[in-house]
């Protein structure tokens, strides 16, 4: 039997974060490897990094539901990915579909 991962956990416990990074990434069409799980705690920031003047809310009320998860939008994953501007958030911009 495998343990549930951290973001079903997060999920069951009605901890409000949305998943961000490689699994956002899969999610929105661009299938790649990922070797952790990205999320952004909508009580635990009182900004979106790289965005200091929005609040995480909006990321919140932006994110796209599936099943007990929510998923950031597309159109907040490729900002947060131009944003970071790493060689992989590249990549994944270069694949990823348009918002």
């Amino acid at each position: 039997m495998q343990p549930p991962s951290i973001l079903d956990v997060l999920a069951r416990t009605d901890v409000p974060f949305v998943v961000i990074g490689g699994h956002a990434v899969n999610f929105h069409g661009y299938v790649r490897t990922t070797e952790d799980a990205d999320a952004g705690f909508l009580d635990l920031y009182d900004f979106i990094p790289g965005f200091p003047d929005v609040p995480p809310s909006e990321l919140f009320a932006d994110s796209v539901p599936m099943g007990a998860l929510r998923f950031v939008s597309l159109r907040w994953l490729r900002r947060l990915k131009e944003r970071a501007a790493r060689h992989r958030d590249l990549d994944d911009l270069e694949n990823l579909p348009t918002a």
